[in-house]
């Protein structure tokens, strides 16, 4: 096509392991990647929607493709949305698509961080905010600004800084796992216990999920007071571009590290 404009393209760190998630692809221009760093998801999708096309109909194909993700993965929406409103850029009104999708946005929990012109009049002086920089609610954006186009692009380059320590931070923070240490059960207590329970509104309960939580908390208040437990810390995730071979490579070198350090010799530093 000779058509000017228009298109998607996400390019990624040489070795970052990454998805491409094509089943999100329900707008035509548009590239959509998973990555997961740690313990955590990150879908970043890159959009362009023309000025021509229906605003509803890139809503609800937008809606489409957030469904279909996970609800506890971080997500990073950029493009060309062609879309303004006076509540992302001060010095912009409304355009029929900012009108539109503003409220989707909101409705789908997705917050526009961008708040200077990024198209560039003939002139090259920036006079809307049409490149959108989006978020979901678990994803932490430290910094998002605007830099020269790139080549003879009309529209100013797009910089959003996330902070991929607070996707970390998530699993740090998370209670460690109990574990049930069956072997010192009081079992003559607990089963005369579980066996004198009322278990009535389990079998009167008129949905399944009330007589599952009844049972469920009734249960456990009884094992908590006849089976001790303890707590262990949680496992660091292993990053998944490490394999198996390189990980006995990295343990081998602080192995040699440590020798090295404890000795000081020349052979074992030769040998690290």
């Amino acid at each position: 096509s000779t058509k000017r404009g228009g298109g998607t393209l996400i390019f990624l760190k040489t070795g970052l392991a990454y998805t491409e998630r094509v089943d999100l692809k329900t707008w035509p221009e548009s590239t959509w990647v998973e990555l997961v760093i740690g313990c955590q998801v990150l879908v970043i999708g890159c959009l362009c929607r023309s000025l021509s096309s229906d605003p509803s109909s890139f809503g609800d194909s937008l809606e489409e493709s957030i469904d279909k993700i996970s609800c506890n993965s971080q997500i990073i929406l950029v493009g060309d949305f062609n879309a303004s409103s006076p509540s992302w850029c001060p010095t912009d009104h409304y355009n029929p698509s900012g009108r539109i999708l503003e409220p989707i946005f909101q409705t789908l929990g997705l917050t526009q961080h961008l708040t200077s012109p990024t198209h560039l009049r003939p002139d090259g002086v920036p006079n809307a905010l049409l490149d959108l920089f989006l978020t979901n609610k678990s994803c932490s954006v430290v910094d998002v600004c605007t830099h020269p186009p790139i080549g003879n692009s009309d529209h100013l380059a797009v910089e959003g800084i996330v902070s991929l320590d607070t996707m970390k931070n998530i699993q740090k923070h998370q209670d460690c796992r109990k574990i049930w240490c069956y072997g010192k059960a009081d079992r003559p207590n607990l089963i005369r216990d579980l066996q004198n329970a009322d278990w009535t509104p389990v079998t009167t309960a008129t949905h399944i999920d009330a007589a599952w939580d009844f049972w469920k908390e009734t249960f456990l208040s009884i094992t908590e007071r006849h089976i001790p437990s303890k707590k262990l810390k949680q496992l660091k995730p292993k990053l998944p571009w490490v394999t198996t071979k390189e990980e006995r490579e990295i343990k081998l070198k602080h192995y040699l590290f440590r020798t090295f350090k404890r000795t000081g010799l020349a052979p074992d530093r030769e040998a690290f």
